[in-house]
């Protein structure tokens, strides 16, 4: 009770003193930060807020530049996915100075699921093709702020299709200045199904009903360094260990390499990420910037697999055109060595990466550009609902919002080599449509949309992700 009794007491002192904050700025061209007050944080540790902060106490800053930096600060904690609502004002105390509050409503961070999944390439191909075997069931349990440091921890059992077990421990700061971070992945899985071709831009599966096909087993371990707010970078290091049946390896002698039934490797990855967007999950205005390099096989262990390195640059800008419109551009680009490499990793468009009306389809290669453009308006700009009757705090208080969009995309593979019948490799890829997309808490988003393409299929896809 006097928790609440305090955060009224602040609300009331905000209110009446809102306007006294502008008054401020006619008398003093600066203003000193004299203290934060950060209310709200029942689990997270105070130390990992403040992170996200782009000013601290004792900092004298002109009221135009804080005001950004307000703005800024708000945007960084909402990335951080433990808040579902994060307010900041400032209370004057004395001419040219105030007290910064931060207001915060936290989400559920124990998240039990029970997996009933799709195990398709994604949503729209599953539904398409009605393979209802490709089902994956099960249960996962993570804690998104372990220990209340910004931790994830996951625990995951997965049956059916895919069957998988995987541990998930990622500690982001692991120093006094929390800028350095380390994560350790080990997982392993198995399937009846595995597709080891692709015939006219579409996998082939080889499937054995009393038997694994395949067989993986998995350990990473990544090194993260976070210099500022909005760059990251990481170095990982993944062991991996994959085994198919003899049948598998003589259909495709390629899905390995060389009629191979066993492959095992280290794959180096380095990541940077320069990301500026207000919302990460659903960005409106910002830009971000990635650049990913890893090398497949170091030459460390006995008959290693060797799938090449490969290189990634991906950029998107985000703009606000005017109240509720939107605009928003950019692309992706991937090079490789110019020759083929095993079908275990080669991975082109259809897989993580894909241009909308070609869903359904995998173009294979060694190297593609994508580009993407959209035009979008808020049906419903960002709401927020109360459910009175709901007493859990974490889930009684709803945002959303509805879009409406229309967009462009246009891609380009380059394959050196495309086996017979695979028909989109090496040619203009372009696509265009009009979609919604419902945006709402704990970073749920769903679309739906409408796309035809020069060469893929004209249709209603369904989407449980961003566009990019």
């Amino acid at each position: 009770m006097l928790r609440q009794i305090k955060i009224v007491i602040l609300l009331l002192v905000i209110l009446v003193t809102n306007n006294t904050v502008a008054a401020q700025q006619a008398d003093s061209a600066t203003v000193t930060i004299e203290s934060i007050l950060i209310v709200g944080n029942r689990k997270t540790d105070e130390s990992i807020i403040r992170r996200e902060m782009l000013f601290t106490e004792g900092d004298t800053i002109d009221l135009t530049t804080l005001e950004q930096k307000v703005a800024r600060s708000r945007e960084n904690l909402l990335n951080t996915s433990l808040f579902n609502f994060v307010t900041i004002n400032l209370a004057p105390t004395a001419l040219g100075r105030c007290q910064v509050v931060v207001m915060l409503d936290e989400r559920w961070y124990w998240m039990p699921y029970l997996i009933f999944e799709q195990a398709d390439r994604n949503l729209s191909a599953f539904i398409r093709n009605g393979h209802w075997n490709r089902v994956n069931y099960g249960f996962m349990l993570i804690n998104n702020n372990f220990r209340g440091h910004n931790e994830t921890l996951k625990l995951k059992l997965r049956l059916g299709y895919k069957q998988q077990i995987q541990v998930l421990y990622d500690i982001p700061y692991i120093t006094q200045n929390k800028r350095h971070g380390i994560a350790a992945q080990m997982s392993f899985y198995r399937q009846h199904e595995v597709g080891y071709a692709t015939f006219a831009n579409k996998p082939l599966y080889f499937n054995l009903s009393t038997r694994y096909a395949i067989k993986n087993q998995d350990l990473l371990l990544t090194y993260t360094y976070r210099p500022k707010h909005d760059f990251r970078f990481s170095l990982s290091a993944d062991y991996a260990r994959a085994h198919i049946v003899d049948s598998l390896a003589k259909l495709n002698p390629m899905f390995f390499n060389n009629g191979s039934n066993l492959a095992q490797y280290f794959t180096l990855t380095y990541l940077m990420d320069w990301n500026r967007c207000n919302y990460k999950a659903y960005p409106t205005k910002g830009f971000n910037v990635t650049f990913e390099a890893n090398k497949i096989g170091i030459n460390l262990l006995h008959n290693e697999l060797q799938g090449e390195w490969n290189a990634t640059l991906e950029a998107y800008k985000y703009i606000e055109i005017s109240k509720r419109w939107y605009t928003g551009f950019g692309g992706k680009g991937k090079i490789s060595p110019n020759k083929k490499q095993p079908y275990y990793t080669e991975r082109a468009l259809g897989y993580s990466d894909y241009l909308r009306s070609y869903e359904y389809y995998i173009i294979d290669g060694q190297q593609f550009i994508t580009g993407r453009s959209f035009v979008k308006f808020a049906i419903i700009p960002f709401s927020v609902s109360q459910i009175d009757s709901w007493s859990w705090q974490s889930f009684n208080k709803i945002h959303y919002s509805l879009f409406i969009n229309a967009f462009v995309d246009a891609g380009y593979v380059h394959d050196i080599a495309p086996c017979p019948g695979n028909t989109m490799a090496n040619r203009g890829l372009f696509s265009a449509g009009i979609g919604l997309d419902l945006v709402t808490y704990y970073d749920w988003i769903f679309r739906l949309e409408g796309s035809a393409g020069n060469r893929g299929d004209n249709g209603i896809y369904v989407h449980v992700k961003k566009a990019f």
